[in-house]
Formats: C-alpha cells, structure tokens, sequence
C-alpha cells in the first residue's frame, strides 16, 4: 500500500475514535454533569457558607487524577485488546470525566458568578492541576515522571508499585489543587467583605 494510502487510513480512523468516542464521552458526561450542576447550584442556593468551603473541594484532582497516568488505556486494551474500539472507550471514557467534572462549573458559575480576580486563580488552580496530567500523559520520554513510572510499573505487572506511584501522583495534583483553592478561597471572602 503507498505510504500516501497509509496516511489517508490513519487520518480516517484517528477521526473516527475521536468522533465516536469523544462525541460519546461528551454526551453521557454533559448529560450526567448538567444533572449534578443542577443539585449542586440547588444546594449552594440553601447554604451560602456550604458554597464558599465547597471552593476547596479538589474535583479538579479527582478528575485529572483519574486520566493522568495513561491508566484507562492500558486498562482497556488489557481486557478488550489492541485496536479501535479500545481507543474509543478509551477516550470516550476520559472525555466523559472531563465532562461530568466541568459541566457543573458552567451552570455554578451562571449563577453564582465569581469576580475577575477569582476566576484568574480558579484558572491558575485549573493549569496548575492539569499540568500533573500533562506531564503524565508525556510517557516516553525519559523524564522519569511519574506518570513514565506508572507505565513501565503495569507493563511489568508490578501492580502494587503502581498503585503507590499513582498515589504519589495524586497527592502530588492535590498538593497544588488545595494549595491554590485556599488562596481561592480567601480572595472570595475577601470580595464578598468588601461589597458588604
């Protein structure tokens, strides 16, 4: 087969696991997190002071921290195997996370906008959390990283290993996630302080 021919068949599949897998995730994950954004916009209406400590709580860490390591894929493929429907659910899996962990931050922020300056360090908090999944996800570069570490670990079916390293990873996330929340926090008390 040409190369050119070769091409056109990768370019055609990458399109197809990312149409069906991530148009999937988003579906069952929009769909989950709008319900979830819509009892917790019900609940921060009930508490105000429920709402303002619910701005430490590490969702970000938790769904970052569940796709960092390249985990679902090499799940994936040890039960189903090698090829495209792997990478569907895959993927359909990981944009699923994502979007039952960002959906409700939509409908929270419609009604309970934060200021200019809150939102900043939510997105800094965002970056940096994210970030440990970035570097996670870089597998194959020699760094050393944790999320490298992991993989070699289940690759050679030390479980226990991974596991330890992929704590490590977490508690590596939330060490940013709640260090930036607190600063969060705090400029939101401060903002409500001063439009009292």
């Amino acid at each position: 087969m040409p190369e050119s021919a070769r091409l056109i068949d990768f370019l055609f599949d990458h399109l197809l696991i990312t149409v069906i897998g991530a148009g999937s995730g988003m579906l069952i994950g929009g769909v989950l997190g709008y319900l979830l954004g819509r009892i917790l916009v019900n609940l921060y209406t009930a508490s105000e002071r429920w709402r303002e400590f619910a701005l430490l709580f590490p969702w970000r860490t938790l769904a970052f921290g569940l796709i960092a390591p390249n985990i679902i894929p090499l799940i994936v493929t040890t039960r189903v195997g090698l090829g495209n429907g792997s990478a569907m659910v895959s993927l359909g899996i990981a944009i699923t996370i994502l979007a039952l962990a960002f959906t409700p931050q939509i409908l929270i922020r419609q009604s309970f906008p934060l200021s200019q300056q809150v939102e900043f360090i939510a997105m800094v908090r965002t970056i940096f959390t994210g970030s440990g999944m970035l570097l996670a996800a870089s597998v194959g570069m020699g760094s050393g990283n944790l999320g490298e570490i992991i993989t070699q670990l289940i690759r050679l079916m030390e479980y226990r290993m991974a596991a330890n390293a992929y704590l490590l990873l977490l508690l590596s996330m939330l060490i940013f996630d709640m260090a930036i929340g607190v600063i969060q926090y705090f400029s939101t008390q401060r903002v409500i302080s001063s439009t009292e």
